[in-house]
Parts: C-alpha cells; sequence; structure tokens
C-alpha cells in the first residue's frame, strides 16, 4: 500500500488498488498467494507510477502472469 502512496496521486490509489484487485488466485499458477503478490509488486514496479501502463500491464497479468514477472526480474537485472 505505501508503494501506491508513493508513486501515485491520491485520486489515482483507489483506480491502481482496484486494477491489482482485480486480478485473484484464478490468474496465477497454482492459485499461489506468492505467485499474486509477486504479481502484484511486479506491475507496480514496471508501471513506475504510470496509471495506464500499470493498466496494461493488469491486462498482460490476467493473460499471463509469468510474462510481467519475468519482464520485471529483466529489468531489475539491467538495474544492477
Amino acid at each position: 500500500m505505501d508503494q501506491i502512496h508513493n508513486d501515485y496521486a491520491s485520486g489515482e490509489a483507489q483506480e491502481v488498488l482496484n486494477q491489482l484487485l482485480s486480478i485473484d488466485l484464478k490468474h496465477v499458477m497454482g492459485q499461489s498467494e506468492y505467485n499474486l503478490n509477486n504479481t502484484h509488486y511486479s506491475i507496480l514496479y514496471l508501471a513506475d507510477g504510470d496509471l495506464e501502463k500499470l493498466k496494461e500491464l493488469v491486462i498482460a497479468a490476467k493473460r499471463d502472469f509469468r510474462d510481467v514477472v519475468s519482464s520485471a526480474i529483466e529489468m531489475k537485472k539491467k538495474e544492477k
């Protein structure tokens, strides 16, 4: 929740939360809480405060969450 408030304007925070909550256990492998949390954090990381990008990532995660998570991992590696 802190990351949402740090990265998004107060008027956008609820929309961000709603978008993230629209991804649920049925969208991740094994209906795993770990995979769900990892997906949410990956979306926030990749969107970097951009609400439109976040919405695109949510759509992509619903198609295949692994694409979003692997993109976040690759981006993080490049930053090191």
